[in-house]
């Protein structure tokens, strides 16, 4: 590292020279880079002997060394300019991210300026020196993003995705590692103005979002855009370029790129992800606004954008808050105290600042564009961030919406039907309508992060629940809203939305803290949704309404029956108990109406919403609400079988039908309350048997039908008894089969599923006893089980590793 005066124009020759010796030059710099990784190897090993008080190798690095390093490194991003050449422009990139690794670490944090004026202090050892992070982002920048279609047969195999990957690992410092970076220090270096605040993640970052969200100011501003890639296309690329750069990778837990970047930055990049996100809302919605860059676009890839956008900036805010400190974090960080913490400012402005900014939307025009896309921004970074995160936009959006629906008390007492006073009552219809899809979408968000910490925690449940405060207050709204759409029969907006929040709020809030006045509310709201979808004898179903409405019922009384519904152990308070008896009593009546034919009006076109509401209670419950619907189905079944006649026209396909539907629709537990064992045999071979049995039918005098089972025939020549006819045999064998026929379609869906592997072996062996079949009966029993074995085999493969 011998002082020496070089001309570092050099490189002005470097593009006159042909790219075979371009490339020869470029290996002379990454050896120089691996001669200093030698050297740096060795000096430490003599550190170690020596046992040296300077510990550090970066402490003992000359200030002269480090500014030669510096001009090395700005040698080295010379050479990037005017460079076409692609084999020549891998080479230079890789050669400026292998500049950075080496190098990066020897500008110790202590002696580090980051700005892009050397600053040499010969009063320190290590001096002030920079790095030329500015000097090779200003080289790299021209590239991005990379436009290269390698030719056809092309023996060098370079593609877009090298340049690509090796333009982000200089843009990212993929690899630097820093001794120490601290961000306080960035944001009290003296600002923008003094030049001294940007490093390579800052502008790297800052060109991402110049792609994503273009300056309207700006005049001379040339979009990234080709004839090959549309505008939106850049904006997902930009996405996930920065996702690429302050995101951990799926192999990593930590991005120290994060710790590089100030509060101003994050601001600026929440600012404009919230902006981006609206004008994809608005685009998608076929109404751009006069300033929205993206009209006219598709809207379906509109909707991927602003999805896109969500999972970004809620990602950001959930690693923001997770490594933050443990105080900060309220000890859910799992008591593991972090080597290098993120400092709380970096939440805060990325987070609190966006939702100071559009909570107040909420409380005042949550129906209008910007206050929908915001609605779905928020609940976004609650579903995607941590605890801190979701208390902030509860505690900062709740309110307001809480605010918009106090207009039903004030419709309520307002009995006027002028004109303008019905216009005026649509007008915050609409306007509560979108509160309360607001107030759903957040209880939604608060389900989402209390189930994700949940798992984490191993079953360590939140408390306070961050809806305490709000449980009660959204309740007695909800109702208010339904007890009016039940006065005046009236399905609207605001009553899905109201049944929607219902739904949310019952599989979310802590039912046992809901004190009596909430739980008569939601039994009162709840049957009044039970008179659209459930028939009884003492209740017509009300057939006026749409299949949008009613779906949503279902929906909201599937929660009810799935979170309502309390085991016989359990320990709840007298509320909770009160909500489970009507839970219990509701069961009772959906499974006796969906066992039973539908009303005269019923086309089988239309959907059995009883059936919806099963398969919502088993889908979202516990395993033991769907062990008691399935107890109640097959038992229902099973009767049915042992009862009725061998006449085609008498069985009773609903239960059947049901089964079937719960099994396709209503999840794993289903399946798994189908083929476990009870007592002696499961529910799947209860049924079975019940198929291959043989009944000999007779007429008693009242005409009622009775049935004489034969059990297995004695072994023994002396116990051998023929047949009085072998066609009778044959007769009553073919009508077992036939009504077999009709049952096993409305079956096979229940063996169609993973669970059903348990029975496979029992089914084998089932049918190995018979083979080859020696009697007529051995035939029905092979018709029946054949095929439900077939259905398991073709299941998944995961089948062949169960079997021995």
């Amino acid at each position: 590292y011998e002082s020496m005066q070089i001309d570092f124009s050099v490189e002005e020759g470097l593009s006159q020279l042909p790219r075979a010796k371009r490339s020869i030059c470029f290996n002379l710099l990454e050896a120089a880079l691996e001669g200093i990784v030698n050297d740096a190897s060795k000096w430490k090993v003599l550190l170690s002997q020596s046992q040296s008080e300077k510990s550090s190798f970066c402490d003992l690095v000359p200030a002269s060394v480090l500014e030669k390093m510096s001009s090395f490194g700005s040698l080295s991003a010379s050479c990037l300019h005017g460079e076409t050449d692609p084999r020549c422009l891998l080479q230079v990139l890789r050669l400026l991210n292998r500049t950075q690794q080496v190098m990066l670490p020897l500008f110790d944090s202590q002696h580090y300026s980051i700005g892009s004026h050397m600053k040499v202090e010969e009063s320190h050892p290590g001096g002030k020196v920079a790095f030329p992070s500015v000097v090779i982002f200003d080289a790299v920048a021209p590239y991005y993003p990379v436009h290269f279609t390698p030719p056809k047969n092309d023996p060098h195999g370079i593609t877009r995705d090298m340049l690509q990957n090796a333009l982000m690992s200089v843009l990212c410092e993929r690899g630097a590692k820093y001794n120490h970076f601290n961000i306080t220090e960035i944001d009290n270096a003296g600002g923008k103005e003094s030049g001294e605040d940007e490093t390579m993640i800052t502008l790297a970052g800052r060109m991402f979002l110049e792609r994503l969200d273009p300056p309207k100011t700006v005049m001379d501003y040339d979009p990234v855009s080709t004839g090959s890639n549309s505008e939106v296309e850049d904006k997902l690329d930009a996405v996930r370029d920065l996702s690429v750069l302050l995101l951990p990778s799926s192999s990593e837990n930590t991005n120290p790129n994060i710790r590089r970047v100030t509060t101003a930055f994050l601001t600026e990049l929440s600012s404009s992800l919230a902006r981006v996100h609206e004008q994809s809302i608005t685009s998608a919605t076929g109404s751009p606004t006069t300033d929205d860059a993206t009209g006219g676009l598709d809207a379906e890839d509109q909707i991927s954008l602003a999805s896109s956008i969500r999972q970004f900036s809620s990602t950001l805010a959930h690693w923001l808050e997770e490594n933050g400190p443990s105080s900060f974090g309220f000890g859910l960080n799992g008591g593991e105290e972090k080597a290098e913490m993120i400092d709380s400012s970096l939440w805060e402005a990325f987070v609190v600042d966006i939702i100071r900014r559009l909570s107040p939307t909420l409380g005042s025009a949550p129906q209008g564009l910007h206050g929908r896309a915001s609605t779905a921004y928020l609940a976004s970074l609650a579903a995607g961030g941590g605890l801190v995160t979701l208390n902030k936009v509860l505690q900062s959006c709740i309110p307001g919406f809480l605010g918009v629906l106090a207009l039903l008390d004030e419709n309520r007492e307002d009995s006027t039907t002028s004109t303008e006073s019905s216009n005026a009552k649509n007008r915050d219809e609409e306007k509560m309508a979108a509160a309360m899809r607001g107030i759903a979408a957040l209880i939604s968000s608060c389900r989402v992060t209390l189930g994700r910490l949940e798992r984490k925690h191993r079953g360590v449940k939140i408390n306070p629940h961050p809806m305490l405060l709000f449980s009660s207050k959204i309740i007695q709204k909800i109702s208010l809203a339904l007890n009016s759409m039940a006065k005046h029969a009236d399905d609207s907006q605001l009553s899905l939305a109201a049944v929607a929040a219902l739904e949310s709020i019952l599989t979310t809030a802590d039912l046992q803290a809901l004190n009596e006045e909430d739980v008569n509310s939601m039994i009162k709201s709840f049957s009044t949704l039970a008179s659209f979808i459930i028939q009884t004898d003492d209740a017509v179903i009300k057939t006026s309404s749409s299949d949008e409405w009613k779906t949503a019922c279902a929906r909201a009384l599937g929660a009810l029956i799935s979170n309502g519904f309390v085991d016989v152990n359990a320990e709840v308070s007298e509320e909770c108990h009160h909500l489970g008896v009507y839970a219990e009593s509701l069961l009772r009546q959906t499974l006796l109406s969906a066992s039973s034919p539908p009303d005269v009006s019923f086309d089988s076109s239309c959907n059995r919403y009883d059936w919806i509401v099963l398969a919502g209670a088993c889908s979202n419950g516990p395993l033991f609400v769907s062990r008691r619907i399935v107890f109640d189905l097959c038992s229902r079944i099973i009767k049915d079988l042992q009862m009725n006649p061998f006449k085609d026209d008498s069985i009773n396909f609903f239960p059947l039908t049901a089964l079937s539907y719960l099994v396709r629709n209503g999840g794993m537990n289903v399946s798994i309350s189908f083929h476990e064992k009870d007592g002696r045999q499961s529910f799947s071979f209860a049924i079975i048997d019940e198929l291959c049995k043989s009944v000999k039918r007779k007429s008693s005098a009242n005409g009622v039908t009775t049935g004489e089972r034969d059990m297995q025939i004695p072994i023994g020549m002396s116990q051998l008894k023929l047949p009085l006819s072998e066609a009778g045999d044959w007769e009553e064998a073919n009508t077992v089969i036939r009504r077999a026929y009709l049952i096993l379609p409305h079956l096979l869906h229940t063996y169609e599923r993973t669970p059903a592997i348990s029975s496979c072996k029992t089914l084998i062996d089932s049918i190995g006893q018979v083979i080859p079949p020696l009697s007529e009966w051995d035939e029905v029993k092979l018709s029946v089980c054949l095929p439900l074995l077939a259905s398991i085999l073709n299941c998944s493969d995961h089948v062949w590793s169960k079997l021995e």
